[in-house]
């Protein structure tokens, strides 16, 4: 065999697999390796398809010109399109996941402006006490809206909201639970704000409508309808009235008057010719007038007692200036009383002596220039002469109706002297009456008839009364012939005279 070096060999660019190498070893062994022995195990540069099996470690780069893929989908790049896919094989777009993306440790995911000079990014935050999912609405919204989110995390449009730089614009507020709205001072001011909110209960729904502009002038106030629509009246003229007066309001514009004040330093409202409609409730001490001279009228009623701050230290009225009248139905008077200052005056007592009227000997029951023109009593008692007599009354005798009042025994021989009083209870008229009756204890009867005695007479009330022996008894009857039907009160007076 000649010797032919290595260099002198013809070379072969595109080798195939019958292509044989010879390698001698040492002129001891001479030996072939087929070219696709050689290359078993490495890569090949040509289009025949090639499985490397085991750990394949790369130092440089890889180029692929054609696609790249990772285990069927799980990782597929597409040459043609420019197109990655994850989990598959058919990308949409230049990045395409079928699955979830799960970017840990607070990592956000960035987006970059047009020309890539800064970016958005979305994150996680630090701490997140529990996982929860945010889906997306279904479809864009029909007009201007906000993003809004359910308490699942289903995210939605809200209409009637819609906002711009450093401007929000919103249809209706709703703001529950007395929630209010907050003007906050200038950054750097501090943190203090003006609130508006509703109150804590409300008789009904109030809406108030604000003004369609700004007021013509300086010093306008703002006016309310009775509808809740607002405006600006005039208050040009500024407070009204002098200095503690109190400003009202008189046909859209502010008044005042020297019968209404406050005085600031002592907390003291003066109101004068003052009428209160409704209720008034007065805590504290109070004083109504401020000299003789001040009138007090009382129209309603007292609904209470009326007590002295301490006990028979105030009195009610006085000599020069005294009460016309006095009605009550019990008068509890403690201490000397006396009734009129002067013998002209009258005293009337329409009621009944409930108590003794004791003199001990020193007053006289009238006088010789004036006399009682009649004393009616069931028992006299003159020193040591005794004259007896009795009474009887019966109110409200209907008309045609008969009072009967037994005067004496059958059986005993007497003759009395009947006074008969009749009051007509709608007309107020009262007549006097007088009847004469003799009986001779056998049960027969004398009578003198009875008269009118009162002049002038205003009607005639009675028929003329009769006497007639009832069992062992004298009754007389007396009928009531009241005019119109009115009923009649009678007083019959029985006076013994022998």
């Amino acid at each position: 065999m000649a010797t032919v070096r290595i260099s002198q060999l013809t070379a072969i660019t595109t080798p195939t697999d019958d292509d044989v190498l010879i390698i001698n070893d040492a002129d001891t062994n001479t030996r072939k390796i087929t070219f696709a022995n050689l290359t078993q195990g490495l890569l090949n540069t040509t289009a025949t398809a090639q499985t490397k099996t085991g750990a394949l470690t790369i130092s440089g780069t890889l180029t692929a010109s054609s696609n790249f893929v990772v285990d069927t989908n799980t990782f597929f790049v597409n040459a043609s399109t420019n197109r990655v896919g994850i989990r598959t094989t058919s990308p949409a777009t230049e990045f395409d996941i079928d699955g979830v993306i799960h970017i840990r440790n607070s990592q956000g995911i960035e987006f970059g402006d047009a020309n890539d000079s800064n970016y958005v990014s979305l994150a996680a935050p630090s701490v997140v006490v529990s996982n929860f999912s945010l889906t997306l609405p279904a479809a864009l919204p029909a007009s201007d809206a906000l993003v809004t989110s359910t308490s699942g995390g289903t995210l939605g449009f809200t209409t009637g909201i819609s906002a711009t730089a450093g401007t929000l614009s919103l249809s209706q507020v709703h703001l529950a639970d007395q929630g209010s709205v907050r003007f906050y001072e200038a950054v750097g001011g501090g943190s203090e704000y003006i609130s508006f909110g509703a109150p804590a209960s409300l008789a009904t729904t109030t809406a108030y409508t604000l003004p369609a502009a700004l007021p013509v002038a300086t010093g306008y106030v703002l006016s309310s309808t009775t509808g809740g629509v607002l405006s600006w009246v005039s208050n040009a003229a500024g407070a009204a009235g002098a200095a503690s007066e109190v400003q009202f309001n008189t046909g859209g514009v502010l008044d005042a008057s020297a019968n209404f004040t406050f005085q600031s330093g002592s907390n003291l409202l003066t109101v004068s010719n003052v009428t209160i409609t409704a209720d008034l409730s007065v805590q504290g001490n109070s004083t109504l007038g401020d000299g003789p001279t001040d009138n007090i009228t009382f129209s309603g009623r007292a609904n209470s007692d009326l007590s002295p701050i301490v006990d028979g230290t105030h009195d009610l009225g006085a000599s020069g200036l005294r009460w016309a009248e006095i009605h009550g139905n019990d008068l509890y008077v403690y201490g000397n009383t006396e009734l009129g200052n002067a013998s002209g005056d009258l005293i009337s007592v329409n009621g009944s002596i409930d108590t003794d009227l004791i003199a001990s000997g020193s007053r006289n029951l009238g006088s010789t220039s004036a006399q009682w023109s009649n004393i009616f009593v069931s028992g006299a008692y003159v020193e040591n002469n005794v004259s007896s007599s009795y009474s009887r009354s019966q109110a409200g005798v209907a008309t045609t109706a008969s009072y009967d009042v037994v005067i004496g025994s059958a059986t005993v021989a007497n003759s009395a002297k009947i006074l008969i009083q009749a009051r007509d209870v709608v007309t107020g008229d009262v007549e006097f009456y007088e009847h004469f009756v003799v009986q001779d204890g056998a049960g027969g009867i004398s009578e003198v008839t009875g008269s009118n005695v009162q002049a002038p007479t205003p009607g005639t009330f009675l028929t003329t009364p009769s006497t007639a022996v009832s069992g062992s008894d004298i009754e007389l009857y007396i009928t009531n012939t009241a005019v119109s039907g009115n009923n009649v009160d009678i007083k019959v007076q029985i006076i013994a005279t022998a």
